[in-house]
């Protein structure tokens, strides 16, 4: 904690195999990140309304998929017009 406290900066107070262990995790947030971006965009392309959606919007459109009230929320940013959907309940069987 002294050399901390006389060092304060991360790279330089951390060990060389710290250091290391923080660029990898680096390198793997990245790759991460752009795996995300590229999943994105093709989603985008294949309906391009999602062009008019932040990607937290989309991440939580495409994650509630099979939960279209959740979805609901996001319709007015997709569709000029619409505020909301209203589901009738499924029939019985």
């Amino acid at each position: 904690m002294l050399d901390t406290s006389g060092n304060p900066g991360v790279i330089e107070a951390c060990t060389k195999e710290k250091l290391e262990q923080l660029q990898v995790m680096s390198a793997s947030i990245k790759r991460c990140e752009t795996s995300l971006n590229e999943y994105l965009e093709g989603k985008k392309k294949s309906f391009p309304r999602f062009y008019f959606l932040s990607n937290q919007s989309l991440l939580t459109i495409l994650s509630n998929g099979t939960n279209p009230p959740k979805v609901c929320e996001f319709i007015g940013d997709c569709f000029d017009g619409l505020s909301t959907l209203v589901f009738d309940p499924p029939l019985p069987g």
